[in-house]
């Protein structure tokens, strides 16, 4: 008999098929799958975990990059897929020539870059500056999708540097804005 009430189930094994395509699978009315031999197995797309990574500031008029953020997730799958969302404060000084200066990023998977403002022109964050009391100011966001095929810890590393050695940047300076946030997050694959 079918009622409008809330039941609790309680079993101590569930065992699923023995063969064919859900052998060993139980397959609950949400769609969700669960494992009886690897846990719980979210469908693809769906988060798994979120880590939230370390930021920290930095001046620097300097063309070599240097760390802004930080962080290391241990993927549970070799297919899983890690979303990196990174937003940093970003103000570019003065500089008194007639010229394009900005503010590069980058984002390192165990020390080799992956992604951000690499190549022989780059200019994520710019402006052009005419004299020297021109500035630029804002919060940068950058999206990436990695796919490290490791069960193993995955450290990420955000890294700026100024374009061409040209004006000096302030990131995550917190006279001009508040911090940067960096987060990692699992998505099943």
């Amino acid at each position: 008999e079918l009622d409008n009430h809330m039941s609790t189930l309680h079993v101590e094994n569930l065992k699923g098929l023995s063969s064919g395509s859900n052998a060993n699978k139980i397959i609950v009315p949400s769609g969700q799958t669960l494992d009886a031999s690897n846990g719980f197995v979210a469908p693809a797309g769906h988060v798994i975990q979120t880590v939230v990574g370390s930021t920290n500031s930095l001046t620097t008029g300097t063309s070599t990059f240097a760390t802004i953020g930080s962080g290391s997730i241990t993927p549970t799958s070799t297919s899983s897929k890690i979303l990196l969302t990174l937003q940093m404060h970003v103000y570019v000084g003065s500089y008194n020539t007639d010229t394009w200066v900005g503010c590069l990023m980058r984002v390192t998977r165990n020390g080799t870059v992956i992604d951000g403002d690499n190549g022989a022109d780059p200019y994520g964050n710019g402006a052009h500056k005419t004299q020297d009391t021109d500035r630029y100011m804002e919060y940068s966001t950058r999206i990436y999708i990695d796919s490290p095929s490791s069960t193993s810890s995955v450290s990420y590393v955000v890294q700026a540097a100024a374009k061409a050695s040209r004006s000096t940047m302030y990131i995550n300076d917190a006279a001009y804005g508040d911090g940067g946030n960096f987060y990692l997050q699992e998505i099943a694959g």
